[in-house]
């Protein structure tokens, strides 16, 4: 609270300009409880002269997506490698690991993890190479003359016909509504629990890059249709907090506030430091790009390295930069440095496609034997309509039963996946 009330003194603001208004705040998880908390706890006093802002009431507070990011892609991480799943069936995210990073799989097991950028960079080259061979795969299916992209792509097929062979891909490799009760209706020995596994893994890598590229196009619908997913996940990982949390924001943002105020935090949500296409960033992110200029890069170094020095610095972080990058520029001293070539794609597409091959991994085959892993989904969805539905939602709002992949509006979500 300290750290907001210094805020608004350094913009000058007294309390007789809050009255009234509201201030959007975007923090992680941490900070977002800890002002809730103090918002709570003097919520209770009963003082006529207290006011708004001695209540702290204009201040909403806004979970930041990159934080929500990084949590998901930590969530992956705990179900799919820390989980009984790591080596549990042919084409495990842990075997994909042993392709593309075979030194560094000892860090994906680690207790502290493999760190986001890691991780993330593993789930974005699968899901490239996943989706592209399954695709692939439904391209020999339906055209067998052109077994090929290229050749494929000599027939000059419409828009609509690449359409249709991504729907077809979606409808056949992803799981559906029924398929845990499926799932359940035959024995074991009946079934395929290598493709099942696949079709679990490949639906939770797609709603991790749906909220990531989401978020980098600015298209707040679709990440708010990622949220209700994405407290599914949270839950069945542990991350009990971070499923509460987002499942309540997205009940807050589509009936819990009015529509003009939801507007407001929507479309102040992202930010574009660039202006670029896909340059939308969240607001969080760019706190901690200014915190780690202003405590680390331009924090001074020895005895400098004060708070006094922090604060005098802290406003000419962004012209300290663009100093940098003058001199970096008029001097050419980039071109001093090794700049090696990036990863090939086609390589690691080639390598992965190899092993889905191998594997049959879109195919089913029945009378295969491996471990059935969990659907994070129903599980999540379990414990959140058993734990958290009554503290998040109203429970006569949610109605009966929804689509399950439905997450427009509140009162359509099925919580039995």
């Amino acid at each position: 609270m300290e750290v907001l009330l210094n805020v608004f003194d350094q913009a000058g603001k007294k309390p007789e300009d809050i009255e009234g208004r509201i201030y959007i705040c975007h923090a992680d998880l941490g900070t977002v409880e800890k002002v809730e908390s103090a918002q709570s706890s003097r919520s209770v006093q009963d003082d006529p002269e207290d006011t708004d802002a001695d209540r702290e009431q204009h201040v909403l507070m806004v979970m930041g997506v990159f934080h929500l990011l990084m949590a998901l892609c930590d969530a992956l991480w705990r179900v799919y490698i820390l989980g009984a799943s790591r080596t549990a069936f042919d084409g495990a995210l842990f075997e994909i690991i042993g392709i593309l990073r075979s030194k560094e799989q000892a860090k994906f097991l680690s207790p502290g993890g493999p760190g986001f950028r890691r991780m993330h960079d593993i789930i974005m080259q699968d899901s490239i190479a996943r989706f592209s061979y399954a695709i692939l795969v439904e391209l020999r299916r339906k055209y067998p003359a052109t077994p090929t992209f290229a050749e494929w792509m000599t027939t000059k097929p419409s828009w609509a016909d690449v359409v249709s062979l991504a729907d077809d891909v979606l409808k056949k490799y992803l799981p559906g509504q029924k398929f845990s009760s499926q799932r359940a209706k035959f024995p074991l020995s009946e079934q395929d629990p290598v493709f099942e596994n696949n079709q679990l893994w490949f639906r939770d890598i797609l709603t991790y890059i749906e909220h990531y590229k989401a978020g980098k196009a600015g298209d707040i619908g679709r990440l708010l249709d990622t949220l209700v997913p994405a407290s599914f996940i949270f839950k069945a990982a542990g991350k009990h907090k971070y499923a509460v949390h987002t499942l309540r924001h997205y009940a807050f943002l589509k009936h819990g506030c009015p529509p003009d105020v939801a507007r407001v935090v929507m479309q102040s949500w992202l930010v574009n430091p660039t202006g670029k296409p896909d340059g939308y960033r969240g607001v969080d992110w760019l706190v901690e790009r200014n915190n780690l200029a202003t405590k680390s890069i331009y924090s001074g170094k020895s005895s400098n390295h004060t708070v006094a020095t922090l604060i005098k610095r802290s406003p000419l972080i962004e012209i300290l930069r663009q100093c940098h990058l003058l001199i970096d520029r008029n001097f050419a001293l980039a071109h001093k440095n090794d700049k090696h070539k990036r990863p090939s794609i086609s390589k690691n597409n080639e390598r992965l496609h190899k092993k889905y091959e191998e594997d049959r991994v879109f195919e089913y085959i029945i009378g295969r034997e491996a471990y059935s892993i969990v659907n994070v989904w129903e599980k999540g969805a379990d414990g959140c309509k058993k734990d958290y539905v009554n503290k998040v939602l109203d429970v006569e709002e949610l109605g009966d039963a929804g689509d399950a992949g439905g997450t427009r509006n509140v009162r359509s979500i099925d919580l039995n996946v």
